[in-house]
Protein backbone atom coordinates (compact mmCIF):
# COMPACT_ATOMS: atom_id res chain seq x y z
CA UNK A 1 0.00 0.00 0.00
CA UNK A 2 3.15 2.96 1.01
CA UNK A 3 3.78 2.11 -2.76
CA UNK A 4 0.06 2.82 -4.50
CA UNK A 5 -0.19 6.12 -2.35
CA UNK A 6 3.89 7.44 -2.62
CA UNK A 7 2.68 6.95 -6.91
CA UNK A 8 -0.64 8.43 -6.33
CA UNK A 9 1.37 11.31 -4.12
CA UNK A 10 3.27 11.92 -7.07
CA UNK A 11 0.68 12.23 -9.73
CA UNK A 12 -1.54 14.65 -7.40
CA UNK A 13 0.84 16.61 -5.62
CA UNK A 14 3.70 17.38 -6.96
CA UNK A 15 4.54 20.87 -8.54
CA UNK A 16 2.26 23.31 -9.95
CA UNK A 17 -0.27 25.90 -8.12
CA UNK A 18 -3.07 24.87 -5.83
CA UNK A 19 -5.40 24.76 -8.80
CA UNK A 20 -3.40 22.85 -10.93
CA UNK A 21 -2.77 19.67 -7.93
CA UNK A 22 -6.51 19.91 -7.37
CA UNK A 23 -7.11 19.26 -11.12
CA UNK A 24 -5.62 16.42 -10.35
CA UNK A 25 -8.26 14.86 -8.41
CA UNK A 26 -10.74 13.66 -10.72
CA UNK A 27 -13.71 11.58 -9.07
CA UNK A 28 -12.35 8.97 -10.37
CA UNK A 29 -9.19 9.27 -8.90
CA UNK A 30 -10.43 9.71 -5.71
CA UNK A 31 -12.72 6.93 -5.93
CA UNK A 32 -9.41 4.90 -6.17
CA UNK A 33 -7.94 6.97 -3.73
CA UNK A 34 -10.45 6.71 -0.86
CA UNK A 35 -10.26 2.94 -0.17
CA UNK A 36 -6.78 2.86 0.10
CA UNK A 37 -6.37 5.66 2.58
CA UNK A 38 -9.39 5.01 4.27
CA UNK A 39 -8.16 0.89 5.06
CA UNK A 40 -4.81 2.98 5.83
CA UNK A 41 -6.20 5.27 8.78
CA UNK A 42 -8.03 1.98 9.87
CA UNK A 43 -4.76 0.49 10.86
CA UNK A 44 -5.01 -0.41 14.47
CA UNK A 45 -1.81 1.68 14.70
CA UNK A 46 -3.19 5.16 14.35
CA UNK A 47 -6.09 4.19 17.73
CA UNK A 48 -3.09 4.39 19.92
CA UNK A 49 -2.41 7.01 22.17
CA UNK A 50 1.14 6.44 22.21
CA UNK A 51 1.31 6.91 18.56
CA UNK A 52 0.80 10.41 18.64
CA UNK A 53 3.94 10.96 20.18
CA UNK A 54 5.77 8.45 17.43
CA UNK A 55 4.50 10.12 14.57
CA UNK A 56 4.46 13.66 15.49
CA UNK A 57 7.88 14.14 17.84
CA UNK A 58 10.75 12.37 15.29
CA UNK A 59 11.71 14.82 12.68
CA UNK A 60 11.65 12.02 10.33
CA UNK A 61 9.14 8.89 10.19
CA UNK A 62 8.38 6.77 7.65
CA UNK A 63 5.69 3.92 7.53
CA UNK A 64 6.70 0.47 6.34
CA UNK A 65 4.02 -2.55 5.78
CA UNK A 66 4.31 -5.78 8.35
CA UNK A 67 3.99 -7.43 5.22
CA UNK A 68 7.36 -6.73 3.22
CA UNK A 69 9.82 -9.34 2.71
CA UNK A 70 12.78 -7.11 1.47
CA UNK A 71 13.06 -3.44 2.18
CA UNK A 72 13.08 -0.96 -0.56
CA UNK A 73 11.95 2.44 -1.38
CA UNK A 74 8.51 1.51 -2.49
CA UNK A 75 7.85 -0.20 0.80
CA UNK A 76 8.20 2.93 2.64
CA UNK A 77 6.00 6.33 2.95
CA UNK A 78 7.19 9.33 4.92
CA UNK A 79 4.25 10.42 6.83
CA UNK A 80 5.12 13.94 5.55
CA UNK A 81 4.08 12.73 2.35
CA UNK A 82 1.18 11.30 4.06
CA UNK A 83 -0.01 14.77 5.16
CA UNK A 84 0.34 16.22 2.34
CA UNK A 85 -1.70 13.44 0.05
CA UNK A 86 -4.83 13.41 2.68
CA UNK A 87 -4.12 17.19 2.65
CA UNK A 88 -4.82 18.18 -0.85
CA UNK A 89 -7.29 15.41 -1.26
CA UNK A 90 -9.45 17.06 1.50
CA UNK A 91 -9.56 20.15 -0.30
CA UNK A 92 -10.45 18.80 -3.71
CA UNK A 93 -13.04 16.30 -2.09
CA UNK A 94 -14.97 19.54 -0.59
CA UNK A 95 -14.29 21.32 -3.90
CA UNK A 96 -16.03 18.82 -5.60
CA UNK A 97 -18.88 18.15 -3.56
CA UNK A 98 -19.47 21.81 -3.51
CA UNK A 99 -20.96 21.74 -7.22
CA UNK A 100 -24.42 22.58 -7.60
CA UNK A 101 -25.40 19.79 -9.54
CA UNK A 102 -24.31 15.99 -10.29
CA UNK A 103 -23.87 16.41 -13.62
CA UNK A 104 -19.98 15.27 -13.26
CA UNK A 105 -21.46 11.76 -10.97
CA UNK A 106 -20.41 13.77 -8.10
CA UNK A 107 -23.08 11.53 -5.82
CA UNK A 108 -20.45 8.95 -6.58
CA UNK A 109 -18.34 10.31 -4.10
CA UNK A 110 -20.43 11.91 -1.19
CA UNK A 111 -19.63 10.20 2.06
CA UNK A 112 -15.85 10.00 0.96
CA UNK A 113 -14.20 12.86 2.43
CA UNK A 114 -10.43 11.36 4.05
CA UNK A 115 -10.63 11.06 7.79
CA UNK A 116 -9.84 14.32 9.16
CA UNK A 117 -8.81 12.99 12.88
CA UNK A 118 -6.15 10.99 11.98
CA UNK A 119 -3.74 12.67 10.17
CA UNK A 120 -4.94 16.33 11.22
CA UNK A 121 -3.91 16.15 15.01
CA UNK A 122 -0.24 14.56 13.65
CA UNK A 123 0.01 17.76 11.06
CA UNK A 124 -1.10 19.49 13.96
CA UNK A 125 1.35 18.47 16.42
CA UNK A 126 4.31 18.07 14.32
CA UNK A 127 3.75 21.95 13.01
CA UNK A 128 3.51 22.58 16.64
CA UNK A 129 6.91 20.72 17.55
CA UNK A 130 8.88 21.92 13.68
CA UNK A 131 8.11 24.41 12.50
CA UNK A 132 8.78 27.43 15.02
CA UNK A 133 6.53 29.64 13.71
CA UNK A 134 5.06 32.43 16.08
CA UNK A 135 1.62 30.92 15.98
CA UNK A 136 2.64 27.95 17.51
CA UNK A 137 4.10 30.24 20.52
CA UNK A 138 0.49 31.75 21.19
CA UNK A 139 -2.30 30.39 23.22
CA UNK A 140 -4.24 29.53 19.78
CA UNK A 141 -1.91 27.41 18.58
CA UNK A 142 -2.31 25.33 21.87
CA UNK A 143 -6.08 25.71 21.54
CA UNK A 144 -5.83 24.51 18.43
CA UNK A 145 -3.85 21.26 19.99
CA UNK A 146 -6.67 21.02 22.69
CA UNK A 147 -9.44 20.61 19.95
CA UNK A 148 -7.39 18.03 17.95
CA UNK A 149 -7.17 16.27 21.19
CA UNK A 150 -10.56 17.01 21.70
CA UNK A 151 -12.06 14.45 19.01
CA UNK A 152 -9.28 12.10 19.29
CA UNK A 153 -10.88 8.87 19.18
CA UNK A 154 -7.40 6.95 20.34
CA UNK A 155 -7.24 5.09 23.38
CA UNK A 156 -4.54 3.32 25.85
CA UNK A 157 -4.56 0.53 28.18
CA UNK A 158 -3.26 2.73 30.78
CA UNK A 159 -5.41 5.55 32.23
CA UNK A 160 -2.41 7.78 33.05
CA UNK A 161 -1.25 7.07 29.17
CA UNK A 162 -3.66 9.93 27.86
CA UNK A 163 -1.34 11.84 29.74
CA UNK A 164 2.08 10.50 29.26
CA UNK A 165 1.40 9.99 25.64
CA UNK A 166 0.83 14.09 25.43
CA UNK A 167 3.44 15.37 27.26
CA UNK A 168 6.15 15.31 24.36
CA UNK A 169 3.72 17.64 22.38
CA UNK A 170 3.88 20.50 24.69
CA UNK A 171 7.76 20.05 26.30
CA UNK A 172 6.75 19.43 29.69
CA UNK A 173 7.47 16.70 32.39
CA UNK A 174 6.15 14.83 34.90
CA UNK A 175 7.06 12.38 37.17
CA UNK A 176 6.17 8.94 36.54
CA UNK A 177 2.61 7.77 38.67
CA UNK A 178 0.25 4.88 39.03
CA UNK A 179 -2.24 6.98 40.37
CA UNK A 180 -4.38 8.68 37.28
CA UNK A 181 -6.12 11.40 39.75
CA UNK A 182 -2.85 12.47 40.91
CA UNK A 183 -0.87 12.21 37.36
CA UNK A 184 -4.12 14.80 35.23
CA UNK A 185 -3.45 17.16 38.63
CA UNK A 186 0.36 16.85 37.89
CA UNK A 187 -0.37 17.34 34.61
CA UNK A 188 -2.96 20.54 34.89
CA UNK A 189 -0.48 22.46 37.25
CA UNK A 190 2.48 21.87 34.72
CA UNK A 191 0.29 22.90 32.00
CA UNK A 192 -0.74 25.87 33.28
CA UNK A 193 2.51 26.70 34.55
CA UNK A 194 3.48 26.48 30.74
CA UNK A 195 0.70 28.74 29.35
CA UNK A 196 0.67 31.67 31.96
CA UNK A 197 4.72 31.46 31.02
CA UNK A 198 5.35 35.20 28.80
CA UNK A 199 8.57 33.42 27.77
CA UNK A 200 7.12 30.66 26.14
CA UNK A 201 3.84 31.48 25.35
CA UNK A 202 2.38 34.83 24.05
CA UNK A 203 -1.39 36.15 24.66
CA UNK A 204 -2.76 38.56 22.05
CA UNK A 205 -5.94 39.38 22.83
CA UNK A 206 -7.37 40.09 26.55
CA UNK A 207 -10.06 37.43 25.68
CA UNK A 208 -6.93 34.79 26.38
CA UNK A 209 -6.67 35.84 29.96
CA UNK A 210 -9.90 34.57 30.67
CA UNK A 211 -9.33 31.39 28.47
CA UNK A 212 -6.72 30.66 31.04
CA UNK A 213 -9.28 31.40 34.22
CA UNK A 214 -11.33 28.92 33.18
CA UNK A 215 -8.45 26.70 32.61
CA UNK A 216 -8.04 27.22 36.31
CA UNK A 217 -11.34 26.00 37.29
CA UNK A 218 -13.08 22.74 38.68
CA UNK A 219 -14.24 21.49 35.09
CA UNK A 220 -10.36 20.90 34.07
CA UNK A 221 -9.57 19.59 37.70
CA UNK A 222 -12.28 17.12 37.48
CA UNK A 223 -11.61 15.18 34.74
CA UNK A 224 -11.82 11.58 35.41
CA UNK A 225 -8.92 9.80 33.44
CA UNK A 226 -10.86 6.19 34.87
CA UNK A 227 -13.62 6.81 32.91
CA UNK A 228 -12.90 7.85 29.65
CA UNK A 229 -13.30 6.08 26.96
CA UNK A 230 -10.56 7.76 24.80
CA UNK A 231 -8.41 11.04 24.33
CA UNK A 232 -11.29 13.07 23.47
CA UNK A 233 -13.25 12.26 26.28
CA UNK A 234 -10.07 13.51 28.60
CA UNK A 235 -9.64 16.43 26.32
CA UNK A 236 -13.07 18.04 25.92
CA UNK A 237 -12.94 19.95 29.40
CA UNK A 238 -10.35 22.13 27.50
CA UNK A 239 -12.89 23.48 24.67
CA UNK A 240 -14.32 26.44 25.88
CA UNK A 241 -16.04 29.05 23.74
CA UNK A 242 -13.51 31.80 22.89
Amino acid sequence: MPAVIDAMLWSTVGGGSIDARLSRWTKDFHKEAHPLIDTFDQCSWWKRVWTWQEAALPVEVLLIPETFTELSDSDMLSIKDLQAFTGIGRIAYYTMIDQEDDSEGIDDIKGMAFGWSTTHEISLSRNHCHIHSRYSSTLDGYFSLFEAFAVSPRQCMDPVDHVYGVLGIFQIEIPRKTDPNEVWQLFVTELLKLLTDPKRVMMIEDCEKEIISRYKSDRVRQCNLLTAKNMGEVYQCFIIDK
